[in-house]
């Protein structure tokens, strides 16, 4: 986003402090110590069961029966790390001496600056621990 972009979504008085974007890329986070193991011995099994179920005389069901396993698998253990990942690349923070702005477009669009102030609330914590990464610090000028 633009500066003049941001500048469109500021009310009257209000002074931007500083805007960022979350890391890009392929990042690997805490959560993802149990979240990799996990995923390789979901995504295992689930494949090793579904070749079982193909190769062997099964009633159609217990081969259908995989299907979703299998694809659940595929995501935990690499489609999760794109959709992560497109996310991230359109979000943008936007910090004001009033308010804090997170814009994301595209398929993930969470809560336009016009939108509710519950939405705004819902998301600022769910937003509260996030770590933004930028070259320049937060530092409010007061006003």
């Amino acid at each position: 986003m633009s500066d003049s972009d941001i500048r469109s979504f500021l009310m009257p008085g209000e002074k931007l402090l500083w805007s960022g974007r979350p890391g890009q890329g392929f990042l690997l986070t805490s959560r993802d110590f149990l979240l990799v193991p996990f995923s390789l011995l979901w995504g295992g099994f689930a494949i090793f069961w579904e070749i079982t179920a193909i190769s062997t005389e099964t009633p159609v069901f217990t081969k259908l029966w995989g299907i979703p396993f299998v694809l659940m698998g595929l995501y935990l253990m690499a489609g999760r790390f794109f959709v992560d990942a497109a996310a991230r690349a359109r979000t943008e923070y936007v910090l004001t001496n009033r308010r804090v702005i997170i814009r994301r477009s595209g398929s993930f669009d969470i809560c336009p600056p016009t939108s509710s102030n519950s939405c705004r609330r819902s998301v600022l914590k769910r937003a509260a621990a996030a770590r933004v990464r930028s070259n320049s610090a937060c530092r409010p000028t007061g006003g």
